[in-house]
């Protein structure tokens, strides 16, 4: 795939969470996830404050603080400042729908950001969210920039909801549920038969043209 798409920059990380083979291509390199940080923040959620059954019903405003666009976040495009929203329906947005504002909701719930990505550092911080790396983009031009991670990282945080899944299934089991019903089409799809379950997020810097596809594929 890369050697047919020459003007790509292509990482990629396989893991086989039966057998835990691994496969990785450029995986250590740093990649932008974008709005797919939703999954090791839920994680840390789930894990720190609602555990099996916990404040899901704890209530957080859309106020003018929260951060995003009509263009990247469903809550803007549809509500005014002011409407509030369970917390359950902020991480079904921000996995579900990919939205912004959910995201950083969610980061506000867990401390604010830099007390969010100590949590996710401790499941995979190869390269974390807050590092200041060199990222290339598809034209070849070079950043100096925060906000990436590898692909790596990505392959250990869904590693980590499958494991924790297997050991406590109501603990993950909502997140699992919202990866499902993601409704952002995955391009994985066209690579399975049509009934293959595809619980994933897909990243997306249109600015910057790079997209990160993260799944579990059963």
């Amino acid at each position: 795939y890369q050697r047919s798409h020459p003007n790509m920059r292509i990482c990629y990380e396989f893991i086989s969470l039966s057998s835990g083979e691994r496969l990785g291509v450029d995986e250590l390199d740093p990649v932008l996830p974008s709005r797919a940080m939703a999954i090791p923040a839920a994680i840390v959620y789930y894990d720190n404050i609602a555990g099996v059954t916990g404040p899901l019903s704890e209530v957080v405003t859309y106020d003018g603080n929260s951060k995003g666009s009509r263009n990247s976040s469903y809550i803007a495009s549809k509500y005014s400042y002011g409407k509030q929203f369970y917390m359950r329906t902020i991480l079904y947005y921000a996995i579900a729908k990919n939205d912004s504002i959910a995201l950083n909701l969610l980061f506000n719930k867990l401390g604010g950001q830099e007390e969010a990505l100590a949590s996710i550092k401790k499941i995979s911080g190869y390269i974390s969210f807050d590092d200041k790396v060199i990222y290339k983009d598809y034209s070849g031009k070079e950043f100096r920039t925060s906000g990436t991670i590898s692909c790596y990282d990505m392959g250990q945080y869904l590693s980590y909801i499958y494991r924790t899944f297997t050991i406590n299934p109501q603990v993950n089991q909502r997140l699992l549920n919202d990866l499902a019903a993601n409704e952002i089409g995955s391009p994985l799809s066209a690579a399975f038969p049509e009934d293959t379950r595809i619980l994933h997020v897909l990243g997306r810097n249109t600015e910057r043209k790079a997209y990160m596809e993260c799944a579990i594929v059963d």
